[in-house]
C-alpha cells in the first residue's frame, strides 16, 4: 500500500516549483546513492580476478593505510563546516 501511495504522489502534477525541485533532487540523489552501492559490487570482483590475490591485497592494504590519515584529517570537518555555512547564511539572509 505504501508503494502505491508513493507512485500516486510522483504522478501528481506539482505546480509549486519548490516541491518539484525537492522531488527532482531526492530522486537524483537516490539514483546516485544506488550507483555508489552497485559500482563497487561490480568492479571489486573483476579487479580481484584480474590483478590476482597478491597485487589486489597490496592495493587494499594501501587503501586502508590511506583511510587512517583520511579519518584524522576529516575528523569533525563535516559538522564544523555545516555549522559555519549555516551561520554565514543566517547573517546574510
Amino acid at each position: 500500500m505504501k508503494v502505491t501511495n508513493l507512485i500516486n504522489i510522483t504522478k501528481l502534477k506539482i505546480h509549486d516549483k519548490e516541491k518539484r525541485t525537492l522531488l527532482e533532487n531526492f530522486f537524483s540523489l537516490s539514483i546516485l546513492q544506488r550507483g555508489n552501492y552497485l559500482l563497487p559490487l561490480i568492479t571489486l570482483p573483476y579487479l580481484a580476478r584480474v590483478l590476482g590475490p597478491e597485487k589486489f591485497g597490496l592495493i587494499v592494504f594501501a587503501q586502508a593505510f590511506i583511510q587512517y590519515f583520511n579519518i584524522l584529517t576529516d575528523y569533525g570537518f563535516n559538522l564544523s563546516t555545516t555549522r559555519e555555512i549555516l551561520f554565514i547564511t543566517y547573517l546574510f539572509a
